[in-house]
């Protein structure tokens, strides 16, 4: 697993995701971006403007990059209030007068070559995971339904893949300090996810609804 957090954050790193989208329609208007936010301990995030489907209109004209001038053609009568809103929260940044998403956004071709990369660093990992389910299944005996959280939590989201990773940014990104505390949104998401509070097919992010 530890190959594959390498993999995501190398992404977010080197330029390939990028906070402005070229001004098309990679994602249809009537998605709520707020399902597709995903972020490691990024602190200061406001998840009630995320999850609040007025803001939609907003982070969607920031996705591909826009100005005030722009936005004020939405007719938002709270606008300006809704604007600091999402800035102070780390959803939105300005520069100027434009603005964009405050973090990196994989979508489009940039969402295809990271799916690309991470299938061909599963397919590396596949047989070191097949091996390490083989040695571990004997251990549970009659337990053999703890073999998710033990693999889960003890191998890839344990501190032994962290300090793989970090280590392992620090060697590509020739760093002495690695922060991992990072957000991005992520267009469409993975087929299966899971986490501290989902699970399962298309499973999307618990967020507050307004």
């Amino acid at each position: 697993m530890s190959i594959l957090w390498i993999s995501v954050a190398w992404f977010l790193t080197t330029g390939h995701a990028t906070a402005a989208i070229p001004k098309q329609k990679i994602i249809p208007q009537q998605v709520q971006l707020g399902n597709y936010f995903s972020c490691f301990n990024l602190p200061g995030v406001d998840w009630a403007a995320l999850g609040d489907k007025k803001n939609n209109r907003i982070l969607h004209a920031c996705l591909r990059g826009t100005t005030s001038a722009e936005l004020k053609t939405f007719d938002i009568p709270d606008l300006d209030e809704r604007l600091q809103t999402l800035k102070k929260g780390k959803l939105i940044a300005r520069s100027r007068d434009n603005y964009f998403l405050a973090q990196p956004a994989v979508v489009g071709r940039n969402r295809q070559y990271l799916q690309s990369t991470i299938e061909k660093a599963a397919l590396k990992l596949a047989p070191v995971a097949k091996r390490a389910i083989e040695e571990i299944k004997p251990l549970l005996k009659e337990r053999e339904e703890m073999m998710y959280h033990i693999i889960w939590s003890g191998i890839m989201d344990g501190q032994v893949a962290w300090s793989t990773l970090e280590n392992e940014l620090k060697k590509r990104l020739n760093k002495r300090n690695i922060n991992l505390r990072t957000g991005w949104w992520i267009y469409p998401t993975h087929a299966f996810s899971a986490g501290t509070r989902t699970y399962g097919p298309n499973s999307k992010p618990i967020l507050p609804t307004t």
